[in-house]
């Protein structure tokens, strides 16, 4: 559409230096850092109970000149300093928030990762200059849940302070852990919406994994169980009381 064109033209002009956006030939967003390409999959977040979807994570695929694909971790391995890591996480979550609105029937929440080096480098206000973003292409900032991963949460302290900042902006917040033994503490000190534990947990985590759902349903936050990819692996996090199941 052309108030879209015009939105990643102006984007385009203010990333020129490093990475900018553009439409390719099926309409799609798509980044550019230095040789890459940055493109948006959206994995269903669903309903444990009725299956109806009720949101997605967006997931960068990367490709080189050549096609080869890149994971995510040769793209952020490329970013050789805080600069330009942050620049390439922001570029990509700009990247999904796009593709995301551009769909005709979106579901009603997106759920993004922050790579940890944002996190850690920007001493303040966290989420300010994309909340902007996405106003300015018609997505409130409630709809979007900012998940932080273990290299985050394992570090109670400034995991609160990144949960405070992005609330304050208007986002939600998702918590995942490194191990079910350290979510306790972390869910009690930031009160997050979403907590995000893995099938294996399901499977080895025992009183820890209990203890953390407990913890959570207290505080008031929706328990999702990724990596949910038979029968199986849903009825047993609806057996520990998930609220949403995610696949692989």
């Amino acid at each position: 559409p052309a108030q879209l064109r015009g939105f990643l033209d102006r984007l385009s002009g203010a990333n020129a230096r490093s990475g900018r956006l553009t439409l390719d030939t099926q309409g799609r967003v798509v980044g550019l850092f230095y040789r890459a390409k940055l493109a948006s999959v959206f994995q269903p977040l669903v309903d444990a109970r009725t299956a109806r979807v009720v949101g997605v994570e967006a997931l960068v695929r990367g490709s080189d000149d050549h096609g080869e694909q890149l994971t995510p971790w040769q793209l952020f391995f490329d970013a050789a300093d805080d600069d330009q890591a942050i620049m390439l996480d922001r570029l990509c979550r700009t990247v999904h928030a796009l593709n995301y609105v551009r769909q005709d029937a979106r579901p009603a929440q997106l759920f993004l990762k922050v790579h940890p080096r944002l996190v850690a480098s920007v001493p303040t206000d966290h989420g300010r200059a994309f909340a902007k973003v996405l106003r300015a292409i018609g997505i409130d900032p409630c709809e979007v849940v900012i998940e932080l991963g273990a290299e985050v949460t394992d570090q109670p302290t400034l995991a609160a302070h990144a949960c405070a900042n992005y609330r304050w902006n208007g986002f939600r917040v998702g918590l995942q852990f490194s191990r079910p033994a350290l979510a306790v503490r972390a869910i009690e000190g930031t009160r997050p919406d979403f907590v995000k534990f893995d099938a294996a947990d399901a499977d080895t985590g025992g009183t820890d994994l209990e203890a953390a759902i407990g913890a959570a349903i207290d505080h008031g936050a929706q328990v999702i169980v990724a990596r949910c990819e038979l029968r199986a692996d849903i009825d047993h996090a609806l057996a520990l009381g998930a609220d949403l199941v995610q696949g692989y």
